[in-house]
């Protein structure tokens, strides 16, 4: 049985926990590059998260979750809004 967070519980717990909860219950949406990372969009439980990684390593090194606005303007051009509204 999986246990889905609210936001400011998920916000409150630790890093390799937000992995667990992202990588097994969220939806993965796309990713896109940010200077020297790739940030990583995933929905979880009403929410939108972002996962920062170095693309150096390949470390993930925050995760945040990350208000709609801003989700819509990084993100705007490469996400199908149709086929996300059937996915969810």
């Amino acid at each position: 049985m999986c246990i889905m967070l609210r936001a400011k519980d998920f916000k409150k717990i630790s890093l390799i926990n937000k992995i667990k909860h992202l990588y097994r219950d969220g939806t993965y949406i796309t990713g896109r590059f940010y200077l020297r990372n790739v940030v990583l969009l995933f929905y979880y439980n009403g929410y939108f998260v972002e996962v920062w990684k170095t693309i150096d390593f390949g470390h993930v090194f925050t995760i945040n979750i990350t208000p709609k606005r801003q989700v819509k303007e990084a993100y705007l051009g490469s996400i199908d809004l149709k086929e996300l509204r059937q996915q969810l």
